[in-house]
């Protein structure tokens, strides 16, 4: 939400206009300014990545929805911001298309998981079943066929 502030006053010294999240043309702007002012880590240029923008962008949609939940930012100018980001903003900033490297869970990190829900767990469940229903959705994400193949 700071970045939005910064946004808006740097929006109105260079335009004298006045920049509202309700607006699809302000939406884009915003969207490359995120790109210009994050850093990136993966690329050696120091350019940030798409999904690197498209997140800091979803959390601000998602900030600006819960501080303002009478003025939610609707799809319809959320998803051609999505779009934008992906194809012409990419282009424009030179954003760099670089993903990490997928690490899977490992035997020791899910007997970690496991012991931290069975033995160091300090929140009071309503029904100790709820501790069981979690363990089986973690024994159920690991063994998916998808993991399988790991």
């Amino acid at each position: 939400m700071d970045l939005w502030v910064e946004f808006k006053d740097d929006l109105y010294r260079k335009k004298a206009t006045v920049a509202s999240p309700h607006d699809l043309q302000s939406l884009k702007l915003f969207a490359e300014f995120i790109g210009e002012s994050t850093p990136g880590v993966l690329d050696p240029s120091g350019k940030p990545t798409v999904q690197t923008v498209r997140n800091h962008f979803r959390r601000f949609v998602s900030g600006w929805s819960q501080k303002n939940p009478d003025a939610i930012i609707s799809r319809d100018h959320t998803d051609p911001v999505t779009n934008d980001l992906k194809t012409r903003i990419r282009i424009k900033l030179g954003l760099s298309s670089m993903t990490r490297t997928r690490t899977y869970i490992t035997l020791e990190n899910y007997m970690y998981l496991e012991r931290q829900l069975w033995e160091n767990d300090p929140h009071d469940y309503v029904h100790e079943a709820y501790r069981v229903f979690i363990s089986a959705k973690l024994k159920d994400h690991l063994y998916t066929p998808a993991r399988l193949g790991e």
